[in-house]
């Protein structure tokens, strides 16, 4: 029943991007994903980059996170203006029951107790990934000095506190993060996406399943 309703909404979930609920409505992106998970065990700082509308905030969170492996905590947070506080947000959830790590969230906007907080999380997991989502949000609406703080945690927690750590943006702020020296590992990995390549997949898989539902009720009526 829950395919068929599935079926009958359609693929995709109108102008918003998928989340992690909506992992069984997310197809076409499957040997990327696999891709991706390899070089996540393998690295600690990865890059995921494609132009506007290639689906990439649907890609980590209904492709990558929801397809995590079994011990893996995990976390999606998007920069916006205050990309530590924003963090903070993202992590909460995952800290219920922790109350004294929850209570370290009030000072999350000084790198060091980000870093604590993260940390904290991350040894409660056998293995841990951080999705930083629309990470142009970083250079578009963040000063300077906010920016290089940022980074810097990411790169310390990627270097130093073992999280895996994706940053998924557009493909045009790629070479903004030359200009952070803790983001430079990026640049040995990156998983690009094109927005044509998941129309084709959607639309080959689209076609299958109409077909499907078609053979099936030309059974059905044979039957009756």
């Amino acid at each position: 029943m829950a395919d068929e309703e599935g079926e009958a909404r359609g693929p995709y979930p109108g102008l918003r991007s998928f989340t992690e609920t909506d992992a069984g409505r997310f197809f076409g992106r499957e040997s990327e994903v696999e891709a991706l998970w390899q070089r996540i065990r393998a690295r600690r700082l990865l890059g995921v980059i494609g132009p506007s509308g290639a689906g990439k905030t649907s890609f980590v969170r209904a492709g990558v996170v929801a397809s995590r492996p079994s011990g893996w905590g995990a976390v999606v947070t998007t920069p916006g203006s205050s990309p530590l506080q924003m963090l903070g947000q993202a992590l909460a959830p995952e800290l219920q029951g922790d109350v004294e790590t929850l209570r370290q969230l009030v000072r999350f906007e000084d790198p060091a107790a980000a870093f604590d907080v993260v940390a904290r999380w991350r040894m409660a997991n056998a293995q841990a990934l951080l999705v930083a989502d629309q990470f142009e949000e970083l250079f578009t609406l963040c000063p300077p000095e906010v920016q290089v703080r940022f980074a810097a945690l990411l790169g310390r927690l990627a270097g130093e506190a073992g999280v895996h750590v994706v940053l998924s943006m557009r493909d045009d702020f790629l070479m903004r993060c030359h200009e952070h020296e803790a983001l430079a590992p990026v640049f040995a990995e990156l998983t690009p996406l094109s927005a044509r390549s998941q129309g084709r997949h959607c639309a080959a898989r689209s076609r299958s399943r109409r077909k499907q539902r078609a053979s099936a009720s030309r059974r059905g009526s044979s039957e009756r």
